[in-house]
């Protein structure tokens, strides 16, 4: 929309504050957020007033963060006066230069035509890792200060510097190669050499044509696939052929679960902070005591990393985690409210996804039914209507949650 007034920094200071807040801030600190926040919301006031607009001109991302800024009331905050005033806050460490250095760290090893080339690659992922932990234990930089791609990488490296790991990437790597050459083959739009990355990301693949070829982004877990997996996932990827439930199902399997639970041991980032006003494992407890008892196996939790305007909650079956936005992190949000996010997608996770063809229905009426065994169902559907109406129109939702 021509329209929209678009103010950068926004949502990342909301993200950074509602996290802060919820650790738990010294004086100072406090102060700090305190003076950034009022003037994050007077440069968002001015801007809306030059443009002759109101907050519904934002997108919902930011609008959301403005709306979450403008309610705290720090007054109300009690400053932890044994946190440090000068620990780096939760998830703002990073290392300049990471994300190019893996970027061409890993597209050489694609590149390496022979086994010295491939052993001098290895050799500097082990450097690479061995002064990063050491930067790390020096400066006292503790896991949850790192930003999510940080330690993402930082993870990434822990596993690939064990050489039957690194052999196993290789492995990996000569069957991707092969497939996705022959994909390549016999199409016209993707350019010669495809450079294969198996790294940190969300997603199934990425494919990116560049000026001196292609470059095909893969979960590192995939490294598990066998010769016919990679034929689907080329196939997928370069020709549009088939479908992504085969894919799907290969991401589920043991081996791909087991290398995520290494190269993920901290999780991507998102894992369960404390919220500002709500807690996912209290709400995870009595959604287990009145819906499924001892038998529900715990999933992971997070809160979105965003304020999200479009979606209140997700389950990822592939890391096992039930997301729920953000947004609802507030204080006049009730808690059943957050109760029924967990319990819908506790649903999901119990019933999966009926698959027709290669097409995905996940709200089937069988899933609508179970839903609906929630005590205030009606009652939370009214005030996630109300909600929407609220802070999220006049955008259309495509579904809830």
């Amino acid at each position: 929309m021509s329209d929209r007034v678009r103010i950068t920094g926004v949502v990342g200071l909301a993200r950074r504050v509602r996290h802060e807040l919820a650790e738990g801030v010294s004086p100072a600190r406090l102060e700090s957020l305190r003076e950034a926040v009022r003037q994050a919301l007077e440069v968002t006031d001015r801007a809306l007033k030059d443009a002759g607009a109101g907050p519904a001109a934002l997108p919902a991302p930011t609008r959301a963060a403005y709306q979450f800024l403008a309610g705290v009331d720090f007054s109300s905050v009690q400053p932890a006066h044994d946190a440090a005033n000068d620990a780096p806050p939760p998830g703002t460490v990073h290392f300049p230069g990471l994300r190019a250095w893996l970027d061409d760290t890993l597209t050489r090893l694609s590149l390496a035509e022979d086994d010295g080339r491939r052993q001098s690659v290895y050799e500097n992922i082990q450097a690479t890792g061995a002064t990063m932990e050491r930067g790390l234990r020096t400066s006292g930089i503790l896991d949850g200060q790192l930003k999510p791609e940080a330690r993402a990488i930082r993870d990434w490296l822990a596993y690939f510097v064990r050489a039957e790991n690194f052999a196993a990437y290789l492995r990996g790597l000569a069957l991707a190669q092969a497939a996705f050459a022959e994909a390549q083959a016999r199409q016209g739009r993707f350019r010669a050499p495809v450079v294969i990355h198996f790294r940190p990301m969300k997603g199934v693949y990425r494919v990116r044509a560049t000026a001196d070829g292609t470059v095909v982004h893969l979960p590192t877990p995939m490294i598990t696939f066998d010769e016919p997996t990679f034929r689907l996932l080329a196939g997928l990827a370069l020709l549009r052929e088939g479908g992504k439930r085969p894919v799907l199902d290969a991401m589920a399997s043991p081996a791909y679960q087991a290398v995520l639970l290494q190269v993920e041991p901290r999780g991507d980032g998102s894992e369960e902070v404390p919220g500002l006003h709500h807690s996912l494992s209290d709400a995870l407890e009595r959604v287990r005591v009145a819906y499924f008892g001892d038998e529900l196996r715990r999933p992971a939790l997070c809160w979105s990393r965003t304020f999200t305007g479009c979606k209140f909650g997700h389950y990822d079956p592939v890391r096992d985690t039930v997301m729920v936005s953000a947004s609802l992190d507030r204080r006049d949000v009730p808690e059943h409210v957050i109760d029924f996010i967990v319990y819908h997608e506790l649903v999901h996770r119990k019933l999966g996804v009926r698959w027709t063809g290669d097409r995905r229905d996940a709200h089937t009426p069988e899933f609508r039914a179970e839903e609906k065994r929630f005590a205030r169902y009606a009652e939370v559907q009214t005030f996630l209507d109300r909600f929407v109406r609220d802070h999220v129109a006049p955008l259309v939702m495509p579904g809830r949650p």
